[in-house]
């Protein structure tokens, strides 16, 4: 079947003949003209002139006297418009800052545009109706509807409403600052594209003069009232045609959406099409043969894996795809980079036309970076000259850095280990770089454009840019961006802050995409769906196929309510349903085969439910609808079982606990983690492999513990410093208690990050000043237990002992070596205690010695073992201590006062473990420990995975398991 632009060609080249040059083609997008230009080509006869071809928006922007205002100048001029209206109405009131109303009037702009587009009286909209008789006196052009659309809506208003009275007072105003704003503008030779489109349609019926005999309009569906009223008079005056591509399967039917504007653009506005009305569609009912395409509608897991569909559909297509007769569209474009990623390396030719977003863009994050590291700056103390991590980490990552790649790997490093939280500015600066300019302050805002145009400038010297067409355009784009909103800015002559001047600048980049190159129509053509409005393809894959992508309706940001958005007939959500619906009907007049992929998971941005577009076709017409349930091809993989046999290399890495000058020490913490999986004991402590340094942003249970114990343990000292050989008594638990605030920063800081608690002097904010307070807590709480059991001396606190074992190793018998800290030593009336804290989640109480000891086991105790081995060491270096007992003290649980909880109890002997049977169960546990170590030097016992796994879930190597 014919092209629809092929079609339009020939009948314009059979109507005008050779003075088509003197026509102007005008399309809704660019895309539509290089296929009309192919086309054209093919049917004329060498050399011939070609017409010229532009957007309707061009087409208007042609026809005024006027340049076109930017967005920048435009919420300037509406501000003034706003100031001197406050200053004549309300001078007693201060009006708002520019930085406040930017918000508004991107709101109001947008109305205005609209109003004006839709050549809409302002005064009228934004009128407030105190008698429904008005309606029918003032409003003689609205239908019954519309009228009724109108008294719903001020029938809701309730002006006694303190908020409605405010929406009211806001209302009134519009009218005036509309025409101050265009007042202003017009003065100095600038004009929206709304007003420009009011003024073209209240013109006569006169072509620009551009040497046009005609304009052409092709491949459009809905129009606004401006361009309905210009057209309407042109095509009456015989100066225009319309180009319309239609099928009666919805032109016909009075309650399809696809067909709203063309029942419209006939009957109520009188536009007359040149094309006739095509009937490709299949209607289910007329029980017509299905000689239209074939659609295959494709569910998915997940967004982006839409895209894996590609490199499928591609091994489906005809071996002629180089001719441009088949396009993957993307109803939702923010598949584009996925779409990008997953094509194959061998596809065939492709054709970008969607443009990359300047908002993923290496340049724009190092703006937003720009802005991030100056606000850092400008919210820190003077003189410090440092800033968040997070900015450096950002910098010393960025593409556009200006690091050699191996220093700047091993600064980030290095503030990664030292867990420094504020890193010096000289620090990231190399001479006179790029870097020099992101974090220098700028000291003000009329230094800010400068300062950009520098670090532009800096980026565009440097290596990486060299070779990058995209970002030399772009970084073109940017300083031509600069210039223009300096130049607005400088002329405004009102300060604002750096956080609005960021939203100011970068506000209008986020809605800017890059072109490729797009002027080929071979190949496969990737576009937007909306873009292809006017082609033809016999081949379309279309991504993003569910309800809420497909289509696309999103409220449009408004001070205009719906019922009088319907009452002067604006654009209403309807209108977005009507337009994609024939965008996507459209698609089917020529098309041989569809695909439609859609997300199947319900998400916050997902229904989990294709189209209702497609969901109307299965309904109505007699189309060959099939539906798949698409899923990435994974190959299974069964996760085995590992073991680490005790070969020599092994061994060897064995023997370092037995020899050498010094040998490795065996802790309480690597025993348990032996018991509690084999594999993982052999991970960290033999092969060395270590979790990845992370930045440690928050306080962890570890180091939380640590604080707590740091705490606890400058309290101490600072009590037996004052008060050497005294026993602690009540007074001093009230003493302690009061210096908690003094030695609190530097317990958090010290076990937070050792390094930099002596390196800087900084406030504890944010997270750390919320645990600040959990630590005192748990501080007061361990004072009060020992409240409980005073008067007692302290002889020690966080003390490291050791104790040497006999044991059976490679090569015979060898000293191995236990070591530990121990949190606290102290003694009452004759008993010494080895005190251990827990912070955590431990238990004083064990099923049995066998079971703490059992590898692999279920009745595993760390914190009663580790307390075990603190008092077997403990008790191994101070035998003249006679009567000793250890003491865990877990503060989960525990009564505020009183001793009670403190001492280990053996579950399977009912006792507790105390002074008078604490050497059987330190014998026991020698013994044990000592088959434990044998078993770990035992040639013939491998490095297995435990079963149990919940020790898996928080093992740092379960990665490597695959569990």
């Amino acid at each position: 079947m014919k092209p629809f632009l092929s079609q339009v060609a020939e009948s314009l080249l059979q109507k005008f003949g050779k003075e088509l040059f003197r026509v102007a083609i005008v399309f809704p997008n660019r895309r539509q003209a290089a296929y009309f230009r192919e086309h054209l080509k093919n049917q004329l006869a060498p050399p011939a002139l070609l017409p010229e071809m532009l957007t309707i928006e061009e087409l208007v922007i042609r026809t005024s006297d006027y340049a076109l205002a930017d967005p920048m100048r435009q919420s300037i001029e509406l501000y003034k418009a706003y100031v001197a209206e406050e200053r004549r109405s309300r001078p007693e009131k201060e009006p708002m800052p520019f930085e406040d109303f930017y918000g508004l009037s991107q709101v109001l702009l947008n109305d205005i545009e609209e109003a004006d587009a839709y050549c809409v009286n302002t005064e009228n909209i934004f009128s407030l109706i105190a008698d429904y008789k008005e309606i029918d006196t003032r409003f003689d052009e609205l239908t019954d509807e519309q009228r009724a659309y109108l008294q719903t809506f001020w029938q809701a208003v309730n002006l006694k409403d303190v908020y409605q009275q405010r929406f009211a007072e806001l209302w009134r105003l519009i009218p005036r600052w509309y025409a101050g704003m265009h007042e202003a503008l017009l003065k100095n030779g600038f004009c929206t594209l709304g007003l420009m489109h009011r003024h073209l349609a209240s013109a006569g019926a006169v072509l620009p003069d551009s040497g046009w005999v005609h304009v052409a309009f092709i491949g459009f569906n809905a129009f606004n009232g401006a361009q309905e009223k210009f057209i309407k008079k042109w095509q009456d005056a015989g100066l225009a045609s319309l180009w319309l591509d239609t099928d009666s399967y919805y032109t016909e039917n009075p309650l399809h959406e696809a067909g709203y504007f063309f029942r419209r653009n006939g009957k109520q506005v009188g536009l007359i099409n040149e094309m006739p009305v095509s009937a490709g569609i299949p209607i289910k009912h007329k029980k017509q043969s299905s000689n239209g395409p074939r659609i295959d509608v494709y569910k998915v897991d997940g967004n982006t894996v839409q895209a894996k569909v590609i490199e499928q559909w591609l091994q489906s297509l005809p071996a002629d795809v180089s001719t441009g007769k088949a396009a993957i569209l993307l109803a939702d474009e923010k598949l584009l980079l996925p779409v990008l990623q997953s094509l194959p390396a061998n596809a065939p030719s492709v054709n970008i036309t969607m443009g990359y977003p300047v908002a993923q863009s290496p340049l724009y994050s190092l703006l937003t970076l720009f802005f991030e590291s100056q606000q850092a700056i400008e919210g820190k103390k003077a003189g410090t000259g440092a800033l968040p991590w997070e900015v450096a980490m950002k910098w010393l990552n960025h593409p556009l850095n200006d690091w050699p790649d191996g220093e700047a790997a091993k600064l980030k490093e290095k503030i990664i280990k030292q867990g420094t939280q504020w890193v010096k500015i000289e620090t990231l600066l190399k001479a006179k770089g790029t870097g020099s300019w992101l974090f220098i302050p700028v000291g003000n805002d009329k230094n800010l454009f400068t300062w950009l145009r520098n670090l532009l400038q800096e980026v565009s010297k440097s290596s990486g840019t060299n070779g990058d067409v995209l970002l030399q355009g772009l970084l073109s784009g940017l300083y031509d961006h600069l210039t223009v909103i300096e130049s607005l800015y400088n002329d405004f002559h009102e300060r604002t802050s750096l956080l609005f001047l960021k939203s100011f600048i970068m506000t209008p980049l986020t809605s800017v995409n890059i072109p490729f190159e797009a002027e080929s129509t071979a190949g496969i053509q990737i576009m937007g769906l909306l873009e292809s409005r006017g082609l033809d393809f016999e081949n379309i894959l279309l991504l993003g196929a569910g309800e809420g992508s497909l289509p696309r309706v999103a409220a449009a940001k408004t001070f205009i309510p719906y019922n009088l958005r319907k009452a002067f007939g604006l654009s209403t959500l309807e209108h977005q349903d009507a337009i994609f619906a024939y965008v996507f009907y459209r698609l089917l007049h020529r098309c041989k085969c569809m695909s439609a992929v859609y997300n199947g998971l319900i998400t916050d941005n997902s229904t989990g439910e294709v189209s209702r577009f497609i969901k109307q076709l299965e309904h109505e017409s007699a189309l060959e609808i099939q539906h798949h349930a698409w899923q990435m091809p994974v190959k299974a993989t069964a996760s085995n079982e590992i073991t680490i046999e005790k070969t020599d290399a092994v061994l060897h890495s064995l023997r370092r606990y037995y020899t050498g000058e010094k040998p490795v020490a065996f802790s309480p913490s690597a025993i348990n983690k032996y018991l509690s999986c084999r594999l993982q004991f052999f991970l960290n402590y033999l092969a060395g492999i270590k979790k990845p340094d992370e930045m440690q942003t928050e306080i962890d249970a570890a180091v939380f513990g640590s604080a707590v114990h740091g705490l606890l343990q400058r309290l101490y000292n600072q009590w037996m410093d004052i008060n050497p050989g005294s026993a602690v008594t009540e007074q001093a638990i009230d003493m302690m208690a009061g210096w908690i605030p003094d030695h609190l920063e530097a317990a958090i800081k010290e076990a937070w990050h050792e390094e930099e608690a002596t390196a800087q002097n900084l406030s504890l904010k944010g997270f750390a000043a919320v645990i600040s307070d959990v630590v005192v807590h748990f501080a007061q709480s361990f004072l009060e237990i020992d409240r409980g059991y005073v008067p007692f001396k302290v002889y020690h606190t966080e003390v490291s002992f050791q104790h040497h074992l006999q044991i059976n190793t490679l090569d015979g018998k060898k000293r191995i070596t236990l070591k530990g800290n121990i949190d606290r030593v102290d003694e009452k009336d004759g008993l010494v205690r080895m005190v251990d804290y827990k912070t955590g989640g431990d238990r004083i109480e064990f099923d049995s010695l066998d079971g703490l000891l059992m590898v692999h086991g279920e009745k595993q105790n760390k914190g009663a073992l580790q307390t075990l081995l603190y008092a077997l060491m403990f008790s191994k270096t101070h035998p003249e201590y006679s009567r000793f007992e250890p003491a865990l003290v877990v503060l989960r649980g525990m009564k505020k006062a009183g001793n009670d909880n403190v001492r280990l109890k053996d579950k399977s002997a009912d006792i507790e473990v105390s002074a008078d049977n604490i050497d059987n169960y330190l014998f026991q546990v020698e013994e044990g420990v000592k088959k434990v170590i044998e078993e770990i030097f035992d040639k013939e016992v491998s490095f297995n995975q435990t079963n149990d796994l919940r020790v898996c879930s928080y093992c740092d190597y379960k990665g490597i398991c695959g569990r």
